[in-house]
Formats: structure tokens, C-alpha cells, sequence
């Protein structure tokens, strides 16, 4: 497995750190906030603004993930959850962050963004301790596909897992349109993000 992963499912350290800091800070306002709450209906409108605030940490940075199997790569965004099947990939780039390219279109994936500045400079120091890295680093490698930057390890995996499915198919493999990626809208997330502030605004103007 690639770079030494011992999971199938790839989840950003990155932003569940942020998350977490997030969600302490959030439940820090709402006891505050709670002091100043008046009677049951100011109590219910603080306890559903923090539920939504938290729900809205957990499913855009806690919750997005990319999971690989033997035969497809599910890419878990706050919006959408897409399943890509192997034979439908064509292409691997970390641009801007992982994106899997198809003939169907380019699915990113939210779990694995481009590294900042801060952990651009702190990957090109590890890699230039490595053997050889001087000629990777010098032919034109890109940032966000070093290793130890969490772009650059998600496409290790989706690579080593894409590469391994191909060596096993060889030439059964069907043609890269002929299987579209399923793609499914997270609805129990899109209803959280619409009819949570709306309770919140129906509690206020009781």
C-alpha cells in the first residue's frame, strides 16, 4: 500500500485539528451565551444555534473523507458523496487539491486540499533529506504531491490502489466511459444547513 497506509480511508489531520478547536470555541460561546439566555424560548434558540454551528463543523471538516476498495474510490465532500469506479479514471492531480479526473468530469476531494505555505516549506524539508530528492524536486514535482502533505498522500493511495487494480484487470479492463461515477447529494447534510437557521428564526420571532 502506498507510502506506508494501513487504512483504506484517508481523513484530513489538518482539518479535524481545526475542527476541534472549532467545536471548543463554539461550545465555549453557547455557556456563555447561556448565561445571558432568557427563559425556555432564549435557552432553545442558544441550543439550536450551537447544534447547528457544531453539525456544520462535523460535516464540512470533521466528516469529508476518501475511501478506497478493490474496485472503486468514494470521495466523501460536506455537499456529495461520489463513487468513482477504477476503470473510469484517467488522470491523478493535486492542483489545487485531489482531484480525479474522468470522462464524466473531475471530482476533488474536500479531505485532501493543496498545503498551505507553512506545510509546503515543512514537506520540501523532509523531502530534501531523502535520497534523490534533489532530482525530484528539481524536474518539476508538484507541491502538493510530496509526501507528507495530505494532498500528496491521498493521491499516493488513490495511485498505488488505481495502479494495483490494473495490474489485476491487465486487459479485461473495460473502457474508461463505460461506467459512470455515482454521484449522490449528502441530503441529511443539506437539510441540517437549511431547516436548522430556520428554526432558529422561528424560535425568534416567537
Amino acid at each position: 500500500m502506498a507510502r506506508g497506509f494501513t487504512s483504506n480511508t484517508f481523513v484530513s489531520r489538518t482539518n479535524r485539528g481545526l475542527a476541534l478547536l472549532s467545536a471548543f470555541f463554539v461550545v465555549s460561546f453557547g455557556v456563555a451565551m447561556g448565561f445571558y439566555a432568557y427563559g425556555l424560548q432564549g435557552y432553545a434558540i442558544v441550543a439550536v444555534g450551537i447544534a447547528w454551528l457544531l453539525l456544520t463543523i462535523y460535516f464540512c471538516l470533521w466528516r469529508p473523507s476518501l475511501e478506497v476498495s478493490d474496485n472503486s474510490v468514494r470521495i466523501v465532500n460536506p455537499l456529495r458523496t461520489v463513487e468513482i469506479p477504477w476503470s473510469s479514471v484517467t488522470h491523478v492531480d493535486t492542483k489545487f487539491s485531489l482531484t480525479i479526473f474522468t470522462p464524466f468530469g473531475r471530482f476533488a476531494a474536500a479531505c485532501a486540499p493543496q498545503p498551505g505555505q507553512l506545510a509546503s516549506r515543512r514537506a520540501v524539508k523532509r523531502a530534501e533529506k531523502e535520497p534523490n530528492s534533489h532530482t525530484a524536486l528539481d524536474s518539476g514535482v508538484r507541491i502538493g504531491d510530496l509526501p507528507g502533505t495530505e494532498s500528496g498522500d491521498a493521491a499516493a493511495l488513490v495511485r498505488d490502489r488505481w495502479e494495483t487494480w490494473r495490474d489485476r484487470v491487465r486487459d479485461a479492463a473495460p473502457d474508461a466511459d463505460a461506467h459512470e461515477p455515482a454521484k449522490r447529494p449528502n441530503y441529511a447534510v443539506i437539510a441540517t444547513m437549511v431547516l436548522m437557521p430556520l428554526a432558529v428564526v422561528v424560535l425568534a420571532l416567537q
